[in-house]
C-alpha cells in the first residue's frame, strides 16, 4: 500500500492551476482562430474535461497503485516498464521545452548578454532543490505561488483598465474565419497544450485520497484554468489588437507594457516577468518530479538523489541543445510536438491502458 494524504486537495488544485498557466501565459495559443482565440481556449477546455475524467478511471479498480504499476498490470511487467520509461522521457523532454521557454523569455527581455547555459543552470538548480525537498514542500509552495500569480494578474487587469488602453472593438469580427477555425485551433494544439499535459498528474494519485479526488480537483482546475487563460487571451486582444498579438513573441509582456496611469504607474515589465517565471518554475518542477517518480518505480530504488541528478541534468542538457533559436523552438513546439508526441502520450496510451485494465478485470471476474 502506498502513502496517502501527503498533500491536500487544495494543494493539488494549486499545483494543477499553476501547471496550466505555466508556459501557456508566454505562448499565445489559439491564434488559428484569430479574434476568436479566447473562444477556442474555452472549447478546448470543454473538450478535454471528459478525457481527464476518463483517465482517472484507471485507478477505479486499483486505487492503491501508482501509475507505473497500473501500466504493468495492463501490459505486463516488461512492456509496462518500457511504457513507463517512455513517460519518463516524455516528462523530461516537455519539462526541458518549458524550461527553454522561460530561459528565452529572460534572454529576450532582461538578460540579453547572459549565456543560455547560465540562465538554464540557475533555474535548474532551483527546480532541483524543490524536487529534493519532495512533494509536500512543492505542494505547500504552490499555494503561496498561486496566490501571488493570480493576485498580480488581477492587479494588471485593473491597471490596464484604468490606463484606458483596452478597446472592445478589437474583438470584432468574432468568428470571422468561420467555426472551422475554432476547431483547427483546438485540435491538436489547445487540446494537447496546455490541457493534455495534465496527464502528468496521473503520477500523483499516490499522494492524495484517490481517483475521485483526482477527478474532482482536476475538473475544477481545468475549468478555472481554462476560463482564466481565455480571459488572458481576451485581455491581450482588447489591449493590443489582433495584428500586434500575432506579431508579438510574448503578447502578455507587450500587454503589460501598455500600463500607464498618469505617467506615474508604468513599466510593469519586471513584475510581469516575475509572475511568468513562477508559472514556468511550477510546471518544470512538476514534470521533473513525475520523471523522478517514474525512474524510482522502474528501477525499484529509493535513491532519490540519484534519480534527481539524472532527471535534472537531462532536462538542462536537452534545454540547451534542443534548438538554435526561439523562433525554431516555438515552431517545433507548436506544430510537430502536439501531433507526434503529445497525442500518443496524452491520449492514445492512457485510453489503451484503460481498455486493457477493463478487459483484464472482466476476464478475472468471469474466472472467479
Amino acid at each position: 500500500m502506498h502513502s496517502r494524504l501527503v498533500i491536500s486537495n487544495f494543494q493539488l488544485f494549486s499545483m494543477m492551476l499553476l501547471f496550466l498557466f505555466g508556459s501557456a501565459t508566454v505562448v499565445s495559443i489559439g491564434q488559428e482562430a484569430r479574434q476568436s482565440a479566447w473562444i477556442a481556449v474555452l472549447v478546448g477546455m470543454l473538450m478535454y474535461l471528459p478525457f481527464f475524467a476518463l483517465f482517472t478511471l484507471l485507478y477505479k479498480r486499483h486505487p492503491e497503485e501508482t501509475f507505473p504499476t497500473i501500466l504493468k498490470i495492463a501490459f505486463g511487467k516488461l512492456v509496462g516498464k518500457i511504457i513507463c520509461m517512455l513517460y519518463v522521457l516524455y516528462f523530461i523532454y516537455i519539462g526541458a521545452r518549458v524550461l527553454r521557454d522561460f530561459c528565452d523569455l529572460l534572454l529576450l527581455t532582461s538578460m540579453r548578454d547572459t549565456p543560455l547555459v547560465i540562465v538554464g543552470g540557475v533555474m535548474t538548480l532551483v527546480i532541483a532543490y524543490a524536487c529534493f525537498l519532495e512533494v509536500e514542500p512543492i505542494a505547500r509552495a504552490s499555494v503561496l505561488l498561486l496566490v501571488v500569480f493570480v493576485g498580480v494578474i488581477v492587479l494588471v487587469f485593473f491597471l490596464l483598465f484604468f490606463s484606458d488602453v483596452m478597446n472592445p472593438d478589437h474583438m470584432h469580427p468574432i468568428l470571422a474565419e468561420g467555426i472551422g477555425s475554432i476547431f483547427r485551433a483546438v485540435f491538436p494544439l489547445i487540446l494537447t497544450f496546455p490541457f493534455g499535459e495534465m496527464v502528468v498528474f496521473l503520477m500523483f494519485n499516490q499522494f492524495i485520497k484517490g481517483e475521485k479526488s483526482l477527478r474532482k480537483v482536476g475538473t475544477r482546475a481545468v475549468v478555472i484554468g481554462g476560463v482564466m487563460l481565455s480571459m488572458l487571451s481576451l485581455i491581450n486582444l482588447t489591449t493590443l489588437g489582433q495584428h500586434l498579438v500575432e506579431s508579438s513573441t510574448i503578447p502578455l509582456l507587450v500587454t503589460v507594457q501598455q500600463v500607464n496611469i498618469r505617467d506615474i504607474i508604468q513599466r510593469m515589465d519586471t513584475l510581469a516577468i516575475s509572475v511568468l517565471i513562477i508559472g514556468g518554475f511550477a510546471k518544470v518542477t512538476i514534470f521533473a518530479y513525475a520523471a523522478i517518480l517514474g525512474i524510482k518505480d522502474i528501477y525499484q530504488t529509493r535513491s532519490h538523489k540519484l534519480s534527481l541528478l539524472l532527471v535534472t541534468v537531462s532536462i538542462l542538457t536537452t534545454t540547451i541543445f534542443m534548438s538554435d533559436n526561439f523562433v525554431k523552438h516555438l515552431e517545433i513546439g507548436l506544430k510537430i510536438v502536439p501531433v507526434w508526441i503529445h497525442i500518443p502520450m496524452q491520449f492514445v496510451i492512457p485510453i489503451v491502458t484503460l481498455v486493457m485494465i477493463q478487459l483484464k478485470s472482466r476476464k478475472k471476474s468471469r474466472s472467479t
